[in-house]
């Protein structure tokens, strides 16, 4: 498997994910494996991501800033499988 292409100059790039966005990013991980279980986390509470994360293949959703807790509940419900 190659390395995932750096996508530059996109808005909501993530750097610790070579330049990637969210969308992005959970497209490639579907393809590698379908029954992959991902959080999405943002700041911007107006990406239709946040509101429809299921649509784009995330399992839970945890808006920025949020709490130890806050992301530990979504973890254990996502991994639960809720």
């Amino acid at each position: 498997m190659g390395a995932i292409p750096k996508a530059e100059g996109h808005p909501g790039n993530d750097p610790a994910m070579g330049g990637m966005g969210g969308k992005e990013a959970i497209k490639r991980l579907i393809d590698i494996d379908p029954k992959v279980r991902a959080i999405v986390s943002s700041g911007y509470s107006n990406d239709p991501v946040m509101s429809e994360y299921k649509d784009y293949g995330f399992r839970g959703v945890v808006p920025k800033p949020y709490s130890i807790e806050e992301l530990a509940q979504t973890l254990h419900k996502v991994m639960d499988g809720e």
